[in-house]
């Protein structure tokens, strides 16, 4: 119909119009250089973001919510956004950054402290990085989960995933491309929501 564009979101009917700027002229005119920068960054986001849900992929969506891609591809702008280099090519240091995922919920409309809140200390790494450990005391299960009604039992799933890529993009071409390696997910026992940590 026109110039309008239907579509659905959670849900519901939505229409909006089409149109813009020519996409000719995002790319080549020199006032839409912040843009290219910002598109530049969005994408690599995005990309990083992907990588991270695909180490999850066995998880994620019996346990996220339909938010997770824009949270996590967010949560990734946030990393790049204090990266070091020019606007546009920053990258993407996760480590030094950590806290900016620390707690992140898979689930934000059930957050696992919100379920299980038992007393527990967050997981740990070992130094090499490949063995997590989550120590839960003992605990009455009618004091600290909150169960859907109906629920006679429950399990705890730690799930984790390494990340690791390269990035590297080509000015020129105004593209990226990610070397990524992501390991598979190994479960163990624990999180009713997967929750990030280091």
């Amino acid at each position: 119909m026109g110039r309008l564009t239907f579509y659905k979101n959670n849900g519901n009917d939505l229409i909006r119009t089409t149109g813009g700027v020519d996409k000719n002229r995002i790319k080549n005119d020199p006032a839409f250089k912040r843009t290219r920068e910002n598109m530049s960054e969005f994408g690599a986001s995005a990309t990083v973001g992907k990588a991270l849900r695909m180490g999850f992929a066995n998880i994620i969506k019996s346990m996220s919510d339909n938010s997770i891609v824009g949270r996590i591809t967010g949560l990734m702008k946030k990393i790049n956004s204090v990266g070091p280099g020019l606007r546009g090519q920053r990258a993407f240091e996760i480590m030094p950054n950590k806290i900016l995922l620390e707690g992140f919920e898979f689930n934000k409309t059930a957050p696992l402290d919100a379920i299980f809140y038992a007393p527990n200390k967050a997981p740990t790494l070992d130094a090499n990085r490949s063995v997590v450990t989550w120590v839960v005391p003992d605990f009455n299960t009618s004091n600290y989960i909150n169960a859907p009604e109906g629920a006679t039992h429950f399990k705890l799933v730690l799930v984790t995933t390494v990340l690791r890529y390269s990035l590297e993009r080509n000015l020129a071409l105004r593209s990226f491309k990610i070397k990524k390696g992501v390991f598979p997910t190994k479960k163990g026992i624990f999180p009713l929501s997967p929750k990030l940590f280091f």
